[in-house]
C-alpha cells in the first residue's frame, strides 16, 4: 500500500492558524414595554379581614396574657429550687431561655422538618441576635443610670 500525502490545502502544524473571533459580546437586554404593565403593578391589593380596632385590641390582649404566663413561670423558680433538685442559676440560665423560647423552637423544628433549613436557622438565629444587639446593651446602659458600675460589656467565657 502507497500512502498518500496529506492534502496540502488545510494548515499545517508549521502554519499560523487563523482561529475565529473568541471574544464575548454583549448581549442588550430587550428594552421594556411601556405598554406592558410589570408584574408588581399588576398584584391586587389585599384587603384587611380584621378591622383595625380588632386587631389592636387582640395584640394587647394577647400580650397581656404573654406577660402573665411569663410572671407565672418567673413566679414558679422558687417552687422548683426550694427542693434542691434544680439550682437557681440552672433554672435562670437553662431552664427560663429554653422555656421563654418554646415557641420559636417548634417553629424552628417545625420549618425544619419541612426541609426549610435557611428559615430554621433564621428563626433560630435571630432571637440570639436580638438578645446579643439590643438587650444586652440596653441593661448595661440602664444600670449605669441605675449607678450599678458592677455592669458591662466585658464578658468572660462562661457568660
Amino acid at each position: 500500500m502507497e500512502t498518500k500525502p496529506p492534502p496540502t490545502s488545510g494548515p499545517r502544524p508549521t502554519d499560523s492558524v487563523e482561529r475565529p473571533d473568541t471574544t464575548t459580546t454583549a448581549v442588550r437586554a430587550p428594552e421594556p414595554d411601556s405598554q406592558k404593565p410589570r408584574d408588581d403593578q399588576t398584584e391586587e391589593v389585599e384587603v384587611p379581614k380584621l378591622r383595625k380596632w380588632v386587631a389592636i385590641l387582640t395584640l394587647v390582649i394577647s400580650t397581656a396574657l404573654v406577660a402573665l404566663c411569663a410572671e407565672a413561670m418567673v413566679g414558679s423558680i422558687d417552687a422548683i429550687t426550694s427542693g434542691g433538685a434544680v439550682s437557681r442559676t440552672f433554672a435562670g440560665l437553662i431552664l427560663l431561655p429554653i422555656l421563654g423560647n418554646a415557641a420559636e423552637h417548634a417553629a424552628a423544628v417545625r420549618v425544619a422538618i419541612k426541609d426549610k433549613m435557611f428559615l430554621s436557622l433564621g428563626v433560630c438565629l435571630g432571637s440570639s441576635m436580638q438578645i446579643s444587639l439590643l438587650i444586652i446593651p440596653f441593661i448595661v446602659k440602664l444600670g449605669w443610670i441605675l449607678g450599678k458600675g458592677e455592669m458591662n460589656l466585658a464578658f468572660d467565657g462562661f457568660q
